[in-house]
């Protein structure tokens, strides 16, 4: 008799155990989705695998871009992403139709270090990057400065290579017609500067390659096929580091974006998730990011940390900062479908 009820003792200890074990387990692991790319090659390096050495059981996934496909798994009751990376237009109307939970930013650590633009309601920033002119100097005898030089194909004979998308690439064009920064977006707001964005793009037709992929538009210019590149600096930058290539970046007049971490709503590990983005913000990390690949991140504690020699080239630099302008995530939620669709019919005449 006693030694039963020690043995039961034991076996119901045991499942307790195994219990509590279970749901330890269960609590110390995520799903983590960005956008596949350098971006993520790096931050798998930088910020998965050593998070996952914490003891937490990190399963990475890669994610097609637009809202429709977190619409899609959280509609469907199948979503197994505890956090996502999500550009800006996503995080907004993601927030509006209530597919991310909020975030609660009590919980993040760094939260008063991250510049303002990269804390949404329901998107923590996790990199800063601009859309800008890149070039090889080796080939061109004169650098161009601004999206008006770009645009100049009699004094900069040959191809250019252009984002096949009205975002970036509306906004530059209106640029090189002398709009002001301060004014592209209100300009754009209206028929007239519609009007006036699509004729600069159709005058420049003869002369583009269109890209829809980051790494066709380095290809292009690798190859020759472009003289000039209308491209994200962060993919320059990171080449040239990690390849040793000498392409420029022109930082003037560049269009300035921010991807986010966001939270789908119900995830099921939102303790853990919350985790991860504290790991994420840490400054020392996000210098580490920055200073391997070239991309700018959004705790300022990070940029004294980055490496000298990588400073100057961050979007996140005080004195590019001053000559680039902010995407204007609203006006592309409200804006896009209709200007997507006059893009498409102008590039298929």
């Amino acid at each position: 008799m006693f030694k039963s009820h020690i043995k039961a003792l034991c076996l119901g200890a045991a499942l307790v155990t195994a219990t509590a074990l279970s749901v330890s387990a269960q609590e110390k692991q995520i799903t983590v989705a960005n956008f596949g790319g350098l971006v993520q090659d790096m931050v798998r390096e930088l910020y998965f695998s050593p998070f996952a050495a914490t003891g937490v059981k990190l399963v990475e996934d890669s994610r097609d871009y637009g809202i429709g496909v977190i619409r899609t798994r959280i509609e469907g009751g199948n979503n197994t992403w505890d956090v996502v990376a999500a550009e800006d237009v996503e995080v907004i109307q993601g927030c509006q139709e209530g597919l991310f939970e909020k975030i609660d930013y009590s919980k993040i650590k760094e939260a008063a270090k991250l510049i303002p633009d990269a804390k949404l309601d329901c998107g923590l920033g996790e990199v800063l990057y601009n859309m800008s002119i890149a070039y090889d100097p080796a080939k061109t005898s004169e650098a161009p400065q601004n999206w008006a030089d770009f645009w100049n194909v009699k004094k900069w004979p040959g191809k250019r290579s252009l984002y096949r998308d009205p975002r970036d690439t509306l906004e530059a064009a209106l640029l090189a017609d002398g709009v002001a920064p301060a004014d592209v977006y209100k300009t754009l707001a209206t028929p007239e500067g519609q009007d006036r964005a699509f004729a600069k793009v159709k005058e420049l037709m003869p002369n583009i390659i269109w890209w829809t992929n980051p790494g066709q538009s380095r290809q292009f210019l690798a190859s020759g096929e472009a003289v000039f590149i209308a491209t994200y600096d962060s993919g320059i930058n990171a080449t040239n580091l990690g390849e040793g290539l000498k392409n420029k970046v022109v930082n003037n007049n560049s269009i300035r974006h921010i991807d986010y971490w966001a939270i789908p709503k119900g995830a099921k590990n939102l303790d853990t998730a919350y985790s991860f983005l504290n790991f994420a913000t840490e400054a020392e990390r996000q210098a580490q990011l920055a200073s391997k690949m070239g991309i700018s991140v959004p705790n300022t504690d990070a940029l004294p940390l980055v490496k000298p020699e990588v400073l100057p080239l961050l979007s996140a630099n005080p004195d590019n900062i001053k000559t680039a302008i902010q995407s204007n995530a609203s006006f592309w939620l409200d804006n896009y479908d209709a200007l997507n669709q006059r893009m498409t019919t102008l590039i298929g005449q």
